[in-house]
């Protein structure tokens, strides 16, 4: 009787996380990131259960990253319950093995092929909302990893509810979490009232991945010893985070257009003006800056924008910097200079 009850609310829950935050409107077209697992499954049977509601057109996409042998047949599943339920299917497959290393982590250039082919099939298709199945209990891990790897206020924002697909100007396309105030055990109560199987990911327990640690090691002891609503306490710390840095955002693209010099190739900023700005200022219009010399470069880390403030201070002599992504800091005279390198 009372998961029952708790499954009534949920779908209500759920259109007032989207009514928040301006998720879906009527006549949108949404395409759904599903995995198979519990979280993007609940995430199908939701958006199939509230679209005449919402009034949005829905379809579902699927992607292989081609690193495990169950994926091909956890697609299949995927595939067998959009069709089940009426709607278009886009399945996807790497098209090159993700498990050849470059700079980034195989996590991450997984995520940036998943990223890529579903930024595709959106705009060859018109979606105006890709929605992904995150979780509270997604961002609570993620508040964490941010936590452990020292990352500073944007870091701890976590995953935010909506955003654009990519930095590139004029891109319609936004990035959707419904499910990003919902905890796993309410998704999971979810899909059992619904009598709905899922997949389970196995690369998910494997410790060897820092996030897996996490969520199976440190997460469970301080809910069981300290805080037994930590999922709900990290939601609200990320909203409260998130609108800070949406304001900081403001000062700081304010910061740069005032500190901003002419320059044929990246970004010139005149050091007397720098100067003269607060340290927390001058550290986001340094990242800021690097953002727009290389759209999608991953933010960098304290030590390169601390090496960065070094030679931005007064009176410093000329240097170069190498930065990660093949971006370069030049120091000259008055100016600090970045670009791609030659």
């Amino acid at each position: 009787m009372k998961e029952n009850r708790q499954n009534h609310i949920f779908p209500r829950k759920v259109v007032e996380t989207i009514r928040k935050y301006r998720l879906i409107e009527p006549r949108d077209r949404v395409l759904a990131a599903v995995s198979g697992g519990p979280d993007s499954t609940a995430l199908l049977l939701i958006l199939q259960e509230l679209r005449e509601v919402l009034g949005f057109e829905l379809a579902v996409a699927s992607f292989n990253h081609g690193l495990r042998k169950e994926a091909g047949r956890e697609l299949e599943w995927v595939r067998k319950k959009a069709l089940g339920l009426g709607l278009p299917f886009f399945p996807g497959k790497a098209e090159k093995d993700l498990k050849k290393k470059d700079a980034r982590s195989l996590q991450e250039r997984a995520r940036r092929a998943r990223y890529d082919f579903l930024g595709k099939i959106a705009g060859e298709n018109g979606f105006n909302k890709i929605a992904f199945g995150h979780t509270a209990t997604d961002q609570t891990e993620t508040v964490f990893l941010g936590i452990i790897r020292g990352t500073g206020r944007a870091g701890l924002a976590g995953i935010p509810p909506r955003r654009s697909l990519s930095q590139k100007s004029g891109d319609s396309i936004i990035v959707i979490r419904p499910l990003l105030e919902r905890t796993r055990e309410e998704i999971i109560g979810y899909l059992r009232e619904k009598k709905s199987g899922w997949q389970e990911d196995r690369s998910n327990q494997d410790p060897k991945y820092l996030r897996n640690r996490i969520r199976g090691r440190i997460i469970p002891v301080i809910r069981k010893e300290a805080a037994p609503h930590l999922d709900k306490m990290m939601v609200r710390l990320a909203e409260i985070l998130r609108e800070e840095e949406e304001y900081l955002e403001v000062l700081t693209r304010k910061a740069l257009k005032k500190c901003r010099l002419v320059e044929n190739n990246g970004v010139g900023l005149s050091m007397a003006r720098f100067g003269n700005l607060p340290p927390a200022i001058r550290r986001r219009v340094l990242r800021l800056a690097i953002s727009q010399v290389k759209e999608n470069q991953t933010p960098p880390g304290w030590e390169v924008i601390r090496e960065l403030e070094v030679i931005s201070g007064p009176g410093r002599p000329a240097r170069r910097l190498s930065l990660p992504g093949g971006v370069r800091a030049e120091r000259v005279g008055e100016r600090l200079r970045i670009h791609i390198k030659n």
